[in-house]
C-alpha cells in the first residue's frame, strides 16, 4: 500500500506547485509516491481529469497502491459514476477488509448515490474497525437522507460527545430542528378616510414539531383585534414528505375575523428541485362568517437566481358562492424577489388582491328573501358583497441573531381602489431546537 508522499523533508512544502512537481515527476517517472503526490495536488486544485490520469498511472506502476485506487473511486463518485466507484472500492476491500479509508469512502459513495443499503453496510463495518465521531456523523447523514430528524439529532450528539470540535457534526446538529416556534406581531394603520375600521393588531404563535421530518405538524394560535372586535383562531397543519423533494400538506383553521373566514381548510402539494427551484399547487376552502363559501386555487413557484437571489411568482384564482349565486372570478397575482446571503435575508414583494365584505345594508347572517317563483327563490336585486381591490407593496429584512434564533421585520403599504393607503408592519421571532 502506498502512502501520501510529502516534500516537507526537502524543505519545499510551501513552494511546491503543480508545474514544479510535474517537472520532478518527469525526472523521476518511476517514483510512484511523487506521482501520487502530484495527483493529490491536482485533486485539491479541482483538476479532476489530470488527477485521475496521474492516479491511474500510479496504479499501472504499483497495482497495490490503494491510495491511488481510492482517489480514482472518489473522482468517479464526484462525477456520478457510482458503479465504477463502488467496484474499485470493493476491489481494494477484498484485499484489505479493514482499511478504514476505503470503508469511509464506501459509506460516502452510498450517501452520495442515495443508496442507503450500501451506506449502512459500510458504516456498520467501519464502526468495528474505527469507532468514533465519524461513524456517528455518517449515521446522522444517513438518517438525514431518510428524513428522520430524531435519529439525526441523536447521532450528531454522540459524535460531538466524542469530538466536540467536529465541524460537520456540529453544523448538522444545529440545522436539525426538533421544535420550531414562530411569534409574529402584525399591525395595520388605516387612513383617516377609513376611520371606522380603527386599525388592526394581530399576534400569531406557531409551534412546529419535527419540521424537517418525513412526518411533521404545526399548531397555530392567532389573536387579532380588528375593526373594534376581539377574535381568536386556531389551526392545525400536517405534512408528509415521502421524499426529500416532495411534500403533501393538509391544513385546517377555525375562528372568524369580520371579513375573514370562520373555517379554512386547504390541501397542498409542493416539489423542491435539487437545483433550488420549486413548484407548489394548493386548493383552499373558506367558509365565511356570513352565508358564503370561497374556493381558491393557487399556483406558485420558486426560481433560484445567481448571486443568492430568488424569484417567487404566484397566481391565485377564487370563486365565491354567496346567496344563490357565484361571484365573478377573483384574481390575485403576486411576485416576490428575495436576496438570501446568510445570515441576512431581504426581500421585496408586490401583490394585487381583493378584500370581500358585506354591504352596509346587508348586516345579518342570513340571505335576504327574494321573489318566489315556483320552487325557485330568486336573489334580491343589488350586490350583497363589497369588493375592495388593492395593490400591495412590502419589504422585509431578516437576520440570524444566533445559531438557533432569528428575527425578521417588515413594512408594507396597500394602495386601495379609493387611492387611500394602509400601512402595515410585522415583526417575527423564530427559535428552534
Amino acid at each position: 500500500m502506498g502512502v501520501l508522499f510529502s516534500l516537507t523533508a526537502l524543505g519545499q512544502e510551501k513552494s511546491v506547485t503543480i508545474e514544479s512537481l510535474s517537472q520532478v515527476v518527469r525526472q523521476q517517472p518511476e517514483n510512484v509516491d511523487l506521482r501520487f503526490h502530484l495527483a493529490n495536488l491536482l485533486w485539491r486544485e479541482q483538476q479532476l481529469d489530470r488527477a485521475y490520469s496521474e492516479a491511474e498511472r500510479v496504479v499501472e506502476q504499483a497495482p497495490d497502491y490503494y491510495d491511488a485506487h481510492l482517489m480514482m473511486a472518489r473522482i468517479d463518485g464526484v462525477r456520478g459514476r457510482y458503479e465504477a466507484a463502488f467496484a474499485r472500492v470493493k476491489q481494494v476491500l477484498a484485499k484489505d477488509p479493514t482499511l478504514a479509508a476505503a470503508l469511509r469512502l464506501w459509506a460516502d459513495l452510498g450517501l452520495w448515490s442515495k443508496r442507503g443499503d450500501e451506506a449502512l453496510k459500510a458504516i456498520d463495518r467501519l464502526s468495528s474497525v474505527e469507532p468514533g465521531a465519524d461513524v456517528h456523523y455518517r449515521r446522522a447523514q444517513l438518517a438525514y437522507d431518510k428524513l428522520n430528524s430524531i435519529a439525526v439529532f441523536r447521532h450528531t450528539k454522540r459524535a460531538l460527545a466524542l469530538e466536540p470540535d467536529h465541524p460537520q457534526a456540529r453544523k448538522l446538529n444545529e440545522d436539525t430542528q426538533l421544535v420550531m416556534v414562530d411569534s409574529a406581531s402584525q399591525f395595520e394603520i388605516f387612513p383617516a378616510a377609513e376611520a371606522d375600521k380603527t386599525g388592526s393588531f394581530g399576534q400569531t404563535v406557531v409551534a412546529s414539531i419535527l419540521p424537517r421530518n418525513f412526518l411533521s405538524g404545526a399548531l397555530e394560535y392567532e389573536y387579532r383585534y380588528r375593526f373594534a372586535t376581539h377574535n381568536h383562531r386556531a389551526a392545525l397543519r400536517l405534512n408528509w414528505r415521502p421524499t426529500r423533494n416532495l411534500t403533501f400538506s393538509a391544513y385546517g383553521r377555525i375562528g372568524g375575523v369580520e371579513v375573514l373566514p370562520v373555517l379554512t381548510a386547504f390541501a397542498e402539494v409542493a416539489y423542491h428541485f435539487d437545483n433550488g427551484h420549486a413548484l407548489a399547487a394548493r386548493y383552499t376552502y373558506d367558509r365565511m362568517i356570513w352565508p358564503g363559501q370561497l374556493h381558491r386555487w393557487l399556483l406558485a413557484g420558486g426560481i433560484a437566481l445567481p448571486v443568492h437571489f430568488r424569484l417567487e411568482p404566484a397566481f391565485e384564482l377564487g370563486l365565491m358562492h354567496h346567496c344563490y349565486e357565484w361571484t365573478s372570478p377573483l384574481l390575485g397575482p403576486r411576485l416576490k424577489v428575495s436576496y438570501l446571503p446568510l445570515p441576512f435575508r431581504a426581500g421585496l414583494q408586490y401583490g394585487y388582491g381583493m378584500e370581500l365584505g358585506r354591504t352596509e345594508w346587508y348586516a345579518d347572517d342570513t340571505c335576504p328573501q327574494g321573489e318566489q317563483i315556483g320552487d325557485h327563490l330568486l336573489p334580491v336585486a343589488g350586490d350583497l358583497l363589497d369588493e375592495t381591490r388593492y395593490h400591495e407593496f412590502a419589504a422585509y429584512l431578516q437576520y440570524d441573531i444566533f445559531s438557533r434564533f432569528s428575527a425578521r421585520g417588515g413594512y408594507g403599504i396597500q394602495l386601495r381602489a379609493n387611492q387611500t393607503l394602509v400601512h402595515m408592519f410585522h415583526l417575527v421571532w423564530r427559535w428552534w431546537r
